[in-house]
């Protein structure tokens, strides 16, 4: 009779079989940091580049508003000196009092809709409405404004709008001039919700 003897258990295969494992293991969760980090890096640099993008539009955006204020104490100035000498190209004396032959009114209306008025006396003839490349609009070609009367456009900034400027040309029917006027003024912000 033959009797079999259970062989031991070889506890340095088992224990070389654990330490391959917790090599392999290691290994892939090493691989698997090394992939988060990477993606976790290439989301920081596009944050960053685009806070960098918003910056420089903020900045843009401030640069402009500057100009146009510059632009607007000009204007002040040659209003106020066109009045001290009494021309009729700019204003017109009706029963003692000084209107303007064309005056704008730029308001939000609803949306991303704007509403241009003329305010002044004078017709406005060729209108046109024109923005920053940066910004989104869709705006007439071109129309004639009588006093009172209005155009509805669209305008909408983006993030990364640098000039929200509205510029309106036109040249005006009563004083015959054949200049071609401008005006520029801020986009009003949308009334929040």
């Amino acid at each position: 009779m033959r009797t079999v003897i259970p062989q031991a258990a070889d506890w340095q295969e088992v224990s070389d079989q654990a330490t391959v494992f917790g090599v392999l293991v290691a290994l892939l969760v090493g691989i698997a940091t090394t992939i988060v980090m990477i993606r976790q890096e290439k989301v920081t640099r596009e944050g960053q580049r685009l806070q960098s993008e918003q910056g420089r539009a903020a900045a843009e955006r401030a640069e402009s508003a500057a100009r146009l204020t510059e632009e607007y104490t000009r204007r002040v100035v040659e209003a106020l000196e066109t009045m001290a000498v009494g021309s009729s190209r700019t204003v017109r004396i009706e029963n003692g009092t000084i209107t303007p032959r064309v005056r704008w009114s730029l308001a939000h209306h609803e949306r991303d809709a704007y509403r241009l008025t003329n305010l002044g006396g004078e017709s406005a003839e060729n209108v046109r409405v024109s923005a920053h490349e940066s910004m989104v609009l869709h705006a007439p070609e071109s129309t004639a404004l009588a006093p009172g009367e209005a155009l509805t456009f669209l305008a909408a900034p983006t993030l990364a709008t640098s000039d929200s400027t509205i510029t309106v040309r036109w040249f005006g029917v009563d004083s015959g001039s054949p200049e071609e006027e401008t005006w520029r003024y801020p986009l009003p912000p949308r009334p929040r919700r």
